[in-house]
């Protein structure tokens, strides 16, 4: 694991976005993820999420749980909302143990970048199915060994 938050390997599938402030919740999803063969990035509150959302070249699943310390859930997803290239090039999961009549403005914003709803407690079904629909929604480039190596990619 690198300084931040980082678990890289040669995969197929896109990364992963881990933000939860629940270190157990976050290990765990952390580790289905991975024996799923999904690489994954973590961050356990809004700010950091951020850092690293702005400072990825790649397309990421991002689960984003919405009782966070600082900059929560909520806000989170509305400076995604306002910024196009965060909101487009990404696919969001929103992880929720509360009832959603209790966040409206939460919705509105989660239906404005369609994200998915993944409702705690989750299985490890769930969180792969939700995480495999979303990352069939992104468009990733193709590595530059795979540019190298398509004449159609010039």
């Amino acid at each position: 694991m690198t300084n931040n938050g980082a678990h890289v390997m040669e995969s197929t599938y896109p990364t992963v976005l881990i933000i939860d402030d629940d270190n157990d919740l976050r290990d765990w999803v952390r580790e289905t993820l991975l024996e799923a063969g999904y690489p994954t990035l973590e961050a356990a509150d809004g700010t950091a999420a951020l850092d690293l959302l702005r400072a990825q070249a790649t397309p990421l699943v991002v689960l984003v749980d919405m009782m966070l310390p600082g900059l929560n859930g909520t806000k989170l997803l509305d400076i995604v909302a306002h910024n196009h290239h965060l909101a487009v090039v990404n696919a969001y999961i929103v992880m929720t143990g509360r009832p959603r009549i209790a966040f409206p403005a939460t919705w509105q914003v989660a239906k404005t970048i369609e994200a998915l709803t993944l409702d705690k407690p989750f299985t490890a079904e769930d969180l792969l199915s939700a995480v495999a629909t979303c990352g069939s929604k992104l468009v990733v480039p193709p590595s530059t060994s795979e540019a190298q190596d398509d004449p159609t990619i010039q």
